[in-house]
C-alpha cells in the first residue's frame, strides 16, 4: 500500500515540475519579447496587453512570493539603468540595450505587482505560510 501511494505523490510531484517548467519559459519568452519589441521601437495594442496577462499569470504560477523583496531590488536596478540610459553609451548598440532593458523593466512592473499582492494574500489572508 504504501509503494502505491509513493508512486501518487511522485506522479503529483512530476505534474507540478511539468506545469513550472512551462510557466518558466513562458515568463522567460514574455520578458525576451518584451525586450526586444522595446529595442527595435515596436509597438502594438495587442502585444502589450498580451505581455501583461504573461507577466501576471508566471508571477501567480511560477515566481516565489517570499522571494518578493530581492525581486523588487532586480526591478528597481533594472528600471535605473533603463531610465538613466547608462548602456547608452556603448557604440553602436547603446540605444538598443538601452531599450531592450526599459522594456524588461516595463514587463516586470505588473510581475512585481503581482508578486506582492500574492505575497500579501499568503502573509494575510491565507493559512499556507
Amino acid at each position: 500500500m504504501p509503494a502505491k501511494k509513493a508512486q501518487a505523490r511522485s506522479k503529483a510531484s512530476t505534474q507540478n515540475s511539468d506545469s513550472s517548467g512551462v510557466w518558466k519559459w513562458v515568463y522567460v519568452v514574455g520578458l525576451v519579447v518584451a525586450g526586444l519589441a522595446a529595442a527595435f521601437g515596436f509597438q502594438n495594442q495587442i502585444l502589450i496587453w498580451v505581455l501583461l496577462l504573461v507577466g501576471v499569470l508566471a508571477a501567480i504560477f511560477f515566481l516565489d512570493s517570499s522571494d518578493v523583496v530581492n525581486f523588487g531590488i532586480r526591478y528597481l536596478l533594472l528600471t535605473a539603468v533603463g531610465v538613466t540610459g547608462a548602456l547608452s553609451s556603448v557604440p553602436f548598440v547603446g540605444t538598443y540595450l538601452t531599450n531592450f532593458v526599459s522594456g524588461v523593466a516595463v514587463f516586470l512592473g505588473p510581475v512585481a505587482l503581482t508578486l506582492l499582492a500574492v505575497y500579501f494574500w499568503k502573509r494575510y489572508f491565507s493559512n499556507e505560510m
